[in-house]
């Protein structure tokens, strides 16, 4: 069956040997899984780098094809030895956060003492973002890709929702409190949305956007010039894709890109 489905699919295992063989007994099937493994005349090895490709057959049917490039072992444990530059970087990192964190609770409880704060206008802030994420979260294209047939589908389905819910409890306190202190610290912020008020500070927004995205390709550019004359230098987020996985695209983009990604 396997093989076959290879010879449909145009995935040649001619140069490749089945290295993994597994049968697993459920309770209404049984499921198998194989692992191929590319030898040396596979047009995909690079070195002692192999091409493999994961079968996984559910019952009478394939259920799920996988496919990467096996490293050794030796190559992965250079790539993720720590240096001395990461272990700094990481302390100061929890170390900074730490001293903000810290600061930032003090000056909030000081506002709150010094202050009225407005507990409506925080609630239905949180509210909305909550609902918002829970639409988005709920029907991602690919909602379906974890989901594992040996389990039901109500269970993986509940187990998705709920804890979409506890997550987005955690991020809409976070980013209400952090509503609460700009509302505090600045009352008149939110007033600057106005339509009356919005027009004084229209230029000055659209030059903080002109720059913002000036200084955005500076960094690309330096990347790039890094990339071109040192090939050993890989610049972040080189091999990302951009993606929409949501049948809402705008609301993707209000929640997941600025909202919950920041």
């Amino acid at each position: 069956m396997v093989r076959k489905f290879a010879e449909n699919s145009n995935l040649d295992l001619s140069d490749m040997e089945l290295i993994e063989e597994e049968t697993i007994e459920r309770v209404n099937r049984t499921d198998y899984h194989f692992k191929f493994k590319g030898n040396n005349k596979h047009e995909d090895t690079v070195g002692e780098a192999k091409r493999t490709f994961e079968f996984k057959v559910h019952g009478n049917y394939i259920g799920n094809l996988s496919t990467r490039l096996q490293l050794p072992e030796s190559w992965e444990r250079e790539y993720k030895k720590r240096t001395l530059y990461d272990i700094i970087r990481v302390f100061s990192f929890f170390f900074v956060f730490i001293i903000l964190g810290i600061l930032g609770i003090r000056y909030l409880l000081q506002l709150i003492k010094e202050n009225k704060p407005n507990w409506k206008f925080v609630f239905y802030f949180a509210i909305v973002l909550f609902i918002l994420g829970l639409i988005n979260n709920i029907n991602y294209t690919n909602l379906l890709w974890d989901y594992g047939t040996e389990k039901p589908l109500n269970i993986f389905i509940f187990q998705v929702i709920f804890g979409s819910i506890v997550g987005l409890i955690g991020t809409s306190i976070f980013f209400s409190v952090l509503i609460l202190a700009i509302h505090l610290a600045w009352p008149n912020f939110f007033s600057a949305f106005n339509r009356e008020n919005r027009m004084i500070y229209l230029k000055d927004a659209f030059v903080a956007f002109l720059f913002t995205i000036g200084i955005w390709n500076i960094f690309g550019f330096i990347n790039t010039l890094i990339t071109v004359y040192h090939p050993t230098y890989i610049r972040p987020q080189i091999f990302d894709v951009p993606w929409i996985d949501s049948y809402f695209p705008l609301l993707y983009i209000l929640t997941e890109k600025t909202v919950f990604s920041t």
